[in-house]
Formats: structure tokens, C-alpha cells, sequence
């Protein structure tokens, strides 16, 4: 009986493991194996296993070795920051990116105290959904923890569609918007204010514009409001930078000439100026780059002639003055003067990826996009350099993974401690991402700062890219915790973030759901330039037909011919409504009558 029963059981964990089969084989690897030790941790990251902490020779460790399974090759990695005290018998976890220390025995008592180390490396994610074409002078701008590409050019076509990455869910789409889109743009900007991005400038192969169009990124609307004041010449190549509602514009190739003039949209009062600036200013140059850091605008490179310029100047925005950066006194090595780079500001620190130094043009985007957009891939480089602005140091820090490929006029954005680089000549179809391990000092930074304004921004200021509405929406239960945030530490920073999101969405304008039938009646009546306007005063198309050419005036539509033209339209929704309602009555009134009589309403 017994037997039987042992029998049995093996009959059934036979059958649990089904076809399954294991085998034990010893690995042969590379390199300098660790040291000989006991009650260690191992933790896998992708390919990778780190053997960390443990005891040898009844001396506790606190050391990281590296095994890369893909060569079975060990290395020590040097990691920055304070390790943990030597220990044993600690637990370590996988959260994302990070690995997770906890407790363990350094041979005199049990510890408590909680370590993580933050994996940095470059990945290519394997991104699912509609994805763009590869494509050069687009942008790429993050709107929370999503990036919103728009237009640029690919094998010489221009284009004017509209994309959505979602890291967290791995995922590229196509959103549904309404209103008008612009005509195809290359070399354009896209600033993001609150939550809606300003697009200005740019060209489409044939000519260069100055045309100023929004999205709204809750509302998924295009408008095309109009400014007061003289807008900047057309131009294409220039930069812009938002600051709370200013909206700075700077340089760029138009007129058969280069610009180095600073002009600012007031994005509240909807005008242009041009400010008094002191200082001596950076040179007219297109393909530069300008980024907000640390409040003030730092401009970094450029073209002119055809030539790369080694400039590095910041702008205080409250004084409009220009400074000149990266003095004598400043530490590390200069990098190297590059024009059609990326840019992205995490914390204090200034990245730079990519760009050409042009040393030779293989003439491609010169034929198809003018003198200014000679192609200069020959002197593209993939190497990335940070600029220190607290500390006044310049580094060039090595990641592993495998990095984008050479290639200049790329998209490059940042969202917490994470870097998305996208497109450029030369580049692959594929997002590219770098972990630089920085989330934890960008959250405490941002905390501090926030702290510091006393929590809260100014009314009708704008947040900055990480504390803009999250129009994208939530991720789908489930999905892959694999983009932004990833880590631990990420979402600590996320967390932080998204209290941010929900104070900016607040009093924000009209409930999405309600806004297409606004822009469709604004639509049809070639008003589309006014949608802005009527969602940001929370007027839906009921709020609407209730107005008078005197309430119309008041809201802000000043055109007498705008406001005549929605009066009638409104007069004209009344009639039809009253009609309709007349309509509806006598049906009633005949139900009635057939009910009174016995018979039935369909005998009339």
C-alpha cells in the first residue's frame, strides 16, 4: 500500500512537470572570477547578474561583481555613491532598474538599514504600437512621463503628423485630434506651456514660416490663436524655452540670414516683444541648442557658415542678461563645438548627445531643405557629454549598453533621471534610452526648489516638463514596467511628479469630453483660432448659445466680423432648437389625443 502510494506520487509530479527537463552543467567563464564566499545575494538585471555582499574567510563583503551571460564574462563594476557597510545574508531585490539591499549581519549584530543601487545603462526597448518613420528636424517634447513627436522630414518628405511614446507601456500612437492641423514642418519648435504645446516656425522644403499653432494635449486640439505684436521673422533651426508663461525664442536661419535675436511670446496676454537683454549675447548660429536649467536659459553650440561654434552662455531670465559659461576655472574637459545635437537638462546637469562637428556635407538636406540644412552625417558622433552647471565641470561618463548611432539633429528629451533619444540622420527607428541613475538627486533637487517657491507656482505659470498634465492617460492595468519610471527611485520622483499633474490640471478649461462639439461648430465656421480661447474659459456649446455679441466681446473675441459671424450661428442653432422643441410639443399633444381615444400612435 505504501508503495503504492509512493507510486502514485510519482505518478503525479511526473505528470505536473509534463515534458519538462532539467540538467545541472558547470558554466566556464572569463575574467577574474570573485572571491570564494558564503551567504552572498544574486540578482539578475536583464542579462546580467550581480553578485553582491557575502562573507569570505569570515570577513564580511560589501563588494558588486558582474557576470554578463551573454560571454559569461565577470568584471568588478565600479559603482558611485556610498556602499553599503560590509554584510551577510542580507536580501537584495530586483524593483525595475534598481536592486534593493536589505538588513543582513556584519558579524557583531543584525543591520536594518535599506541600500539601493540603480543600474545606468543604455537600452532599446522593443516598442509595440503605431510607430513614426524614421525621420530628421522634428521635435520631441515630454509631456509628463510621455514625449509628443511632431513632424520633420524623412527621405525627403515632410511631414505634420503627431505621435505619442509612452514608456511605461512601451508603446507608440497615433492620437485622434481635432481642429486644424499646420502644414508640414521641419526644423519648427515645440514648447511646451502648462499643458499645451506652442509650435512656431519651421519649413516645409519649399518655403519658411512664422505661423504660431497650439495643441492642447488634454483636449487633443489644434488652434492657430493670433498674437499681438511683431511675431519673429520666419525662420527655421532657432530655439525656444518656456518659462512659467514666457515663451523664448531664440536664433535660427531665415531671410537668407542667421539670427541671434531674442524675442518672447507673453503665452497669457497672447504678445510678442522683443526684451532689452545685457550681457554680451551668443553669436547668430542655427542647430543650437536651448535648455532650461536650473531656471535659466543655456544656449550650447551651433552653427554658422557652415562652421560649428563653441559657445556656452546662460541667460537670467528675470534680468534678460547673458553670461558667458565654462571659464578657465572650470574643471574637466570642453567638449567638443557641435551643432544639431541633442539637449536635455536633468537637475543641475546639461546633456549633449550626438550632433556633428561637420568636417565634410554630403549635401542631402542641403538639396532638399536649403543652404542652412547642409548634411554634415561624416562628422556625426554618438558621444555624450555632461555639463555641470552647479559643481562647473564638463565630464564625458561611460554607460554600458549599446548606444544610438552616430547621428546629428536627433530629438532627445529627459523625464526624471531617464534620457529619450529618437531620430536624426543617421539615426535607427528605434528610441533609445539611458538610465543615468539620477532620479533620487533630480527629486530631492526639485523637493528642495519647491520648498524653496514655497510649493506651489505662480498662477498661470507653467510646470516644468515633468510637472505637466499627463494627457497621455493612465498605463493599462498591467502593462510593462519598463520605460519611465522603471526604478524604485523613479517612482519616488513619479509619485512627486504626478501631485504636480493634478495641481496643473486643475482649472485647465472645458471637460474633454465636452470639447469636440465646441471645435466641430467652431470648425465649421472657419473660427477654429478661437477654440483655445473658449476652452480655457470653460464654454461648451450650450454655454455658448447663450451668449450675446456683447458676451462674445467680453470673453475676447474682438473681431467684429468673428463676432457677427458667431452671433448668427447662434441665432440660427436657437431657431433650429426652438423648431425642434415645437416639434417634440405637438407630438406629445397628439399622444395624448390617441391615448384619450384608444388608439394607437402608429395609426397616424
Amino acid at each position: 500500500g505504501g508503495g503504492g502510494g509512493g507510486g502514485g506520487g510519482g505518478e503525479s509530479e511526473a505528470s505536473a512537470t509534463g515534458s519538462l527537463a532539467l540538467r545541472w552543467a558547470t558554466l566556464h567563464t572569463h575574467g577574474r572570477a570573485p572571491a570564494a564566499r558564503a551567504r552572498p545575494n544574486l540578482v539578475a538585471l536583464d542579462e546580467l547578474l550581480f553578485l553582491i555582499c557575502g562573507v569570505s574567510d569570515g570577513r564580511p563583503l560589501n563588494t558588486v561583481e558582474l557576470l554578463d551571460t551573454r560571454t559569461l564574462t565577470w568584471s568588478h563594476p565600479v559603482v558611485e555613491g556610498m556602499p553599503p557597510t560590509p554584510r551577510m545574508g542580507a536580501t537584495a531585490t530586483r524593483v525595475g532598474t534598481d536592486v534593493c539591499i536589505f538588513g543582513g549581519s556584519d558579524g557583531k549584530g543584525s543591520l536594518a538599514d535599506l541600500h539601493v543601487m540603480t543600474c545606468v545603462s543604455w537600452s532599446t526597448p522593443k516598442w509595440r504600437g503605431d510607430k513614426p518613420k524614421p525621420r530628421v528636424g522634428h521635435t520631441l517634447t515630454a509631456v509628463g512621463a510621455r514625449m509628443w513627436m511632431l513632424g520633420g522630414a524623412s527621405q525627403g518628405v515632410a511631414h505634420n503628423d503627431l505621435y505619442v511614446l509612452d514608456p511605461a507601456t512601451q508603446a507608440w500612437s497615433k492620437p485622434h485630434m481635432y481642429g486644424t492641423c499646420p502644414e508640414a514642418l521641419v526644423g519648427h519648435s515645440t514648447t511646451l506651456v502648462g499643458c499645451e504645446l506652442f509650435i512656431w516656425g519651421g519649413g516645409d522644403g519649399k518655403a519658411v514660416r512664422h505661423d504660431l499653432h497650439v495643441v492642447d494635449t488634454i483636449h487633443k486640439t489644434w488652434s492657430a490663436p493670433v498674437a499681438a505684436g511683431q511675431p519673429p521673422n520666419a525662420r527655421l533651426g532657432h530655439s525656444a524655452v518656456a518659462e512659467r508663461s514666457k515663451l523664448l525664442l531664440f536664433g535660427g536661419y531665415g531671410a537668407r540670414q542667421y539670427w541671434n535675436e531674442l524675442v518672447v511670446l507673453e503665452t497669457g496676454s497672447m504678445a510678442w516683444h522683443r526684451p532689452h537683454t545685457s550681457g554680451r549675447p551668443p553669436l547668430a548660429c542655427v542647430l543650437h541648442s536651448a535648455t532650461m536649467v536650473a531656471g535659466r536659459m543655456v544656449v550650447c553650440g551651433g552653427c554658422l557658415d557652415e562652421r560649428p561654434i563653441d559657445q556656452l552662455l546662460e541667460l537670467d531670465i528675470p534680468s534678460f542678461t547673458w553670461t558667458v559659461l565654462g571659464q578657465s576655472t572650470w574643471r574637466g574637459e570642453r567638449p567638443r563645438a557641435r551643432f544639431g545635437h541633442g539637449a536635455a537638462a536633468i537637475g543641475s546637469r546639461l546633456f549633449l548627445f550626438g550632433g556633428t562637428i561637420g568636417v565634410s556635407a554630403d549635401g542631402h538636406l542641403k538639396k532638399t531643405f536649403g543652404d542652412a540644412y547642409g548634411g554634415y552625417r561624416g562628422g556625426a558622433t554618438n558621444d555624450l557629454a555632461v555639463i555641470d552647471l552647479a559643481q562647473q565641470t564638463y565630464s564625458q561618463p561611460h554607460y554600458v549598453g549599446p548606444k544610438p548611432p552616430p547621428s546629428y539633429r536627433v530629438g532627445m528629451q529627459a523625464v526624471g533621471g531617464k534620457l529619450f533619444v529618437w531620430g536624426g540622420v543617421g539615426a535607427s527607428a528605434h528610441a533609445t534610452l539611458l538610465d543615468t541613475g539620477l532620479a533620487a538627486a533630480v527629486s530631492r533637487e526639485e523637493m528642495s526648489a519647491a520648498a524653496a517657491a514655497g510649493g506651489t507656482a505662480a498662477a498661470g505659470g507653467a510646470p516644468d516638463a515633468g510637472g505637466a498634465p499627463d494627457a497621455g492617460g493612465a498605463p493599462a492595468a498591467g502593462a510593462p514596467d519598463a520605460g519611465a519610471p522603471r526604478g524604485l527611485v523613479d517612482r519616488a520622483s513619479a509619485m512627486q511628479r504626478s501631485l504636480h499633474t493634478h495641481e496643473a490640471a486643475e482649472g485647465k478649461g472645458l471637460h474633454p469630453s465636452k470639447a469636440p462639439a465646441l471645435i466641430g461648430m467652431l470648425q465649421e465656421l472657419g473660427l477654429n483660432k478661437y477654440s483655445r480661447l473658449l476652452l480655457h474659459q470653460e464654454i461648451d456649446v450650450e454655454s455658448l448659445l447663450e451668449m450675446g455679441e456683447q458676451d462674445l466681446r467680453d470673453i475676447g473675441i474682438h473681431a467684429v466680423g468673428a463676432r457677427r459671424k458667431l452671433a448668427v450661428a447662434i441665432h440660427r442653432e436657437r431657431l433650429r432648437m426652438q423648431g425642434r422643441d415645437e416639434a417634440a410639443s405637438r407630438g406629445d399633444e397628439r399622444g395624448e389625443e390617441t391615448l384619450a381615444v384608444g388608439g394607437s400612435a402608429a395609426g397616424f
